[in-house]
This record gives C-alpha cells, sequence and structure tokens, in this order.
C-alpha cells in the first residue's frame, strides 16, 4: 500500500494564520520604532541647534535667545536670526511631518563670555510619545524620553 505522506489542508490554514499575525504584530512594531527614531533624530538635531547657539553665544559674547512662533510648529529660530523658509545657522526645521514643537520655554537662550543660559525647556511630540530638550542655567543642553526617568 502506498501511504501519502503531506499535510492536510487545515494544517497549512493553520500556518497560515500564525504567519500572518505575526507578520501583522511586526509590522505595527516596525511602525512605531521608525516614529521613535524620527523623534530621537529631531531630538538631536534641536540639541545640536541649541549647542551651536551656546558655543556662539560663548565665542562672540552676545546674547542668542530662541523665538518658536505656535503657528509654525516646526522652526525654531534666533532672535532677529534669518527666517525658517531657508534654515541656516539660526534656525531649524523639524524635517518629520508627524513631530511637533509642542512647548517652548519663553525667552530661553544663552548668554555671553559667562557661558551662561536662560534655563527652559523644548518638549516635541509625535505619536509615539514625546522628548524634552533641557536647558540648565550652565548652559547644558541635555535630553529627556518622557516615558523613562521624570524629567
Amino acid at each position: 500500500m502506498n501511504k501519502l505522506r503531506g499535510f492536510t489542508l487545515a494544517e497549512l490554514m493553520v500556518v497560515m494564520m500564525i504567519l500572518a499575525i505575526m507578520g501583522g504584530v511586526s509590522l505595527h512594531s516596525r511602525q512605531r520604532w521608525q516614529q521613535h527614531q524620527q523623534l530621537l533624530q529631531n531630538a538631536r538635531q534641536i540639541q545640536h541647534f541649541l549647542i551651536r547657539l551656546r558655543l556662539d553665544a560663548h565665542w562672540y559674547n552676545r546674547a542668542r535667545v530662541i523665538d518658536w512662533k505656535p503657528d509654525k510648529p516646526h522652526c525654531l529660530k534666533v532672535v532677529g536670526g534669518a527666517d525658517c523658509r531657508s534654515p541656516g545657522r539660526d534656525s531649524v526645521l523639524v524635517k518629520t511631518s508627524q513631530v511637533m514643537i509642542e512647548s517652548i520655554t519663553e525667552g530661553m537662550g544663552f548668554y555671553g563670555r559667562e557661558n551662561v543660559a536662560r534655563p527652559g525647556r523644548i518638549v516635541i511630540r509625535n505619536p509615539s510619545g514625546s522628548v524634552h530638550i533641557i536647558v540648565s542655567t550652565r548652559g547644558r543642553v541635555r535630553l529627556c524620553h518622557y516615558s523613562e526617568a521624570p524629567c
């Protein structure tokens, strides 16, 4: 007698369902990871912009105060600096449409040879969470993830 070896249709359907569920979960996780990476990338971009402003204020002994308009949620610039239409040394644009600057401490900036700053924070957010970019009185700029340690 010949015995046929193989899988039944029901067994194949169960395996295909398991693979479909695993694929759906991994796709959602990948999208969440991408959103988180975009948020961190933009936070680091703003952090580097602030560090550059601190160094500029110290080197040239001048005030570099940060300006933000809530009607332009993607742009940070220096008071009296260039417009955000052409980002350069005095402005930074958040490049991702999902990442928004949520709030900023009014009058935050860096001041002259003493290398001091007016402390404050910039909060950026997207669907994966929020990041606080914190400036201390000595001009230290750091990132704080809201989901981790308290900011």
